[in-house]
């Protein structure tokens, strides 16, 4: 799929108006059924983006599955919030490639574990390249809810991928807030994936 102009989905995600009058959109992509597709921004932006979730794998997309790949896509003037974990503007939790996306400062990231402004968790072998983060970013912060891992990053909130160039040519100048494990690239790194050319001025 590639985006033909900009999109503007909500009048006023941040105004005053009732949040039942506002269209609460739903992630594209779960645990149990990846979106495993090419989708092209083309260079466009998707503004007032307005999702309330309570349960996990959110943002644009849901989750994005081997083989899939998000890119040259903008996500501005926008409120992502989530109760669960896994939560990110462009993808809650991928295995795909994700590259040259970005949100702009006007754009608000919330969830528990997992947290990050561009994806909350990045696994398989795949990498994400080019990307910035200039939203708020804020996690472990829902009532009732235990951040018992933490990983909150400006770009992606956990590193899992094995890939060499995991994260690539990024950088965050977001505020990011966690209880834990909070980093303004990323909040953690494992299974041998490496962080290159990144940067963070948040």
């Amino acid at each position: 799929a590639k985006l033909l102009a900009d999109i503007t989905i909500n009048e006023d995600v941040s105004g005053s108006d009732a949040t039942s009058q506002k269209y609460k959109w739903t992630p594209i992509g779960t645990s149990s059924k990846a979106y495993t597709g090419i989708f092209d921004g083309n260079g466009y932006t998707i503004s007032e983006l307005y999702i309330d979730s309570k349960v996990k794998h959110t943002g644009l997309f849901g989750y994005i599955g081997n083989n899939g790949e998000v890119k040259n896509l903008t996500i501005a003037n926008s409120v992502i919030t989530s109760t669960q974990n896994y939560t990110g503007a462009v993808v809650g939790e991928s295995t795909g490639n994700v590259t040259n996306c970005h949100t702009t400062a006007t754009t608000q990231v919330t969830g528990i574990n997992y947290v990050g402004g561009i994806a909350g968790d990045l696994g398989g072998s795949m990498s994400l390249s080019q990307c910035s983060n200039a939203a708020e970013i804020v996690g472990g912060v829902a009532a009732n809810q235990y951040q018992r891992y933490g990983y909150i990053g400006g770009v992606v909130g956990c590193v899992h991928s094995t890939a060499s160039n995991a994260i690539t040519g990024s950088y965050n100048i977001g505020t990011v807030t966690g209880l834990k494990k909070v980093g303004g690239v990323t909040g953690g790194i494992y299974n041998g994936g490496s962080v290159q050319n990144v940067y963070n001025m948040g």
